[in-house]
């Protein structure tokens, strides 16, 4: 893989702490892989717990120098303490909402396995930008290099992504809970990504541009192998869309959705009362983690409620006023926003571009937060001038809104570009090759998703339908005008 560099940014670095996590398939011959793992002999004792697949992912990291651990959910495995000593090496863990497809699941040779794999991170300080880049262009190397090319421990392994894969990051503001978000700054950000949902969705291919649908899981919503169907990442439209005031659910617009999340989060930079912050929790994302931005980390506890601190009535609470600077359960907690609607990638310019969005669309809402009125008038400024502006779109809002890096910048212009037979070449698949067949439809699929057609009809659809907001004539009128321009150019119509 090519080494990328960093460049520099058009504005500071913000002082955020940061992760990631990459969703992928890994498939293989399962002979081979145990008798590289284990040899003649009986499997070791991980392997009672662990898959051969996530050992294989560990092995190699481990060989060219990457510290890791495999996470399996056993006794062994150190699922509590404090967040700065279990994100401090990359941790190889199962997915269970990752599989094949159907019809991958068809063109899987006999005597093949997949498994599902979430590789996560460690915590980086974004502001040391050349070791985490380096880090993780060291990782991804590593795994195309001996997990995906034929070459390595076992030639018959590859790694694909597809639908249900996906590529999180977390972004916090320290790795020890010393400093985390104020309601103010996530109310900010949830205003950045209400307002300008219609962008950011250009951002992504057609399976991540979700309709504003939302509801909680039942037995319906499970396919016959097990995997939930309703989308792990609805978008904040979703939650308004179902808002129990008709003003906000039936006639609202962006601008309107952003005044509601401004009423909720205004004076709350240091709020006192749990309530407080349940009910703004609430209002945003329904207290859901299957949506496109998980606020649940930061706002409530990720695992189990917690006791009340002494002397104090409330527990189960969610901001820095709600734990004693001492109380060793915040420092248990993550404290980030998870970002949760790009699909799974193990390209490292798209990892570098994206956590270069998100963590740029924290600081300015920090930024936001943090400072005196002109500050917060600012964000007020940007929402007024550009959510419902037909004429703004994607590039002016990484360019004048997030100032993210120009690499960013042409990484998304090359995105905008793709059509559906820009077709990656399949991973060291030779004609003879056992399941070159399924790793040629996944290419196919792929390209097809992230091909510029598939993504605006996507985007046509979700405004025509009003999952945008309910926009006035002219503002319908001239997105209407805009989404032409875009399906032609596309060679949609």
């Amino acid at each position: 893989m090519e080494q990328v560099s960093a460049n520099a940014s058009s504005q500071a670095i913000p002082d955020l702490t940061f992760g990631i996590e990459l969703e992928f398939i890994l498939i293989g011959d399962g002979q081979e892989m145990k008798q590289q793992l284990y040899g003649s002999g009986a499997p070791a004792f991980d392997a009672l717990f662990h898959s051969k697949g996530r050992q294989l992912v560990h092995r190699v990291l481990s060989n060219h120098g990457v510290e890791a651990v495999v996470n399996g959910f056993t006794p062994r495995d150190n699922i509590g303490g404090p967040m700065s000593e279990r994100y401090q090496k990359w941790t190889v863990a199962p997915e269970p909402t990752v599989s094949l497809s159907n019809d991958e699941q068809l063109l899987l040779p006999d005597g093949f396995i997949a498994e599902a794999i979430e590789l996560k991170s460690p915590i980086f300080s974004l502001q040391d930008q050349d070791y985490w880049r380096g880090e993780i262009n060291h990782v991804l190397d590593t795994l195309q290099n001996n997990l995906n090319s034929g070459q390595g421990l076992c030639p018959s392994v590859r790694l694909l992504v597809n639908e249900t894969c996906a590529f999180h990051v977390h972004v916090g503001k320290s790795e020890d809970a010393s400093r985390i978000f104020t309601l103010r700054t996530i109310g900010n950000l949830y205003q950045l990504a209400t307002g300008f949902e219609r962008v950011i969705d250009e951002l992504h291919s057609a399976d991540r541009i979700k309709e504003s649908t939302w509801a909680e899981p039942t037995v319906d919503m499970v396919d016959q192998n097990g995997y939930i169907k309703i989308p792990l990442f609805t978008p904040p439209s979703s939650g308004w869309k179902r808002d129990a005031d008709p003003d906000v659910s039936e006639d609202g617009t962006p601008l309107t959705w952003c005044k509601v999340i401004e009423d909720l989060t205004a004076g709350s930079n240091d709020p006192n009362h749990v309530v407080t912050l349940g009910r703004a929790l609430q209002r945003l994302t329904g207290g859901s983690r299957l949506v496109a931005y998980n606020l649940n980390n930061c706002i409530v506890p990720d695992l189990w409620p917690l006791p009340a601190y002494n002397g104090t009535k409330f527990g189960a609470s969610g901001s820095t006023t709600h734990f004693h600077p001492n109380d060793p359960q915040r420092a248990s907690n993550t404290w980030t926003i998870e970002f949760k609607q790009h699909g799974g990638t193990l390209d490292v310019r798209t990892v570098f571009a994206w956590v270069d969005v998100v963590t740029a669309m924290t600081g300015l809402a920090e930024h936001c937060a943090d400072g005196g009125f002109l500050e917060r008038e600012e964000l007020h400024d940007i929402l007024e001038s550009h959510a419902e502006d037909a004429s703004f779109g994607p590039a002016e809002f990484l360019k004048d809104v997030l100032k993210v890096s120009e690499e960013t910048r042409d990484y998304y212009d090359w995105v905008w570009q793709r059509t559906w037979n820009d077709i990656d070449p399949a991973p060291a698949a030779s004609n003879t090759y056992p399941a070159r067949m399924l790793l040629r439809h996944n290419a196919v699929q792929m390209a097809d998703l992230r091909s510029r057609a598939a993504v605006v009809i996507e985007l046509d659809y979700k405004l025509r339908s009003k999952q945008y907001g309910m926009f006035n004539s002219e503002t319908k009128s001239a997105m209407k005008g805009a989404m032409k321009v875009k399906l032609r150019d596309a060679g949609v119509v």
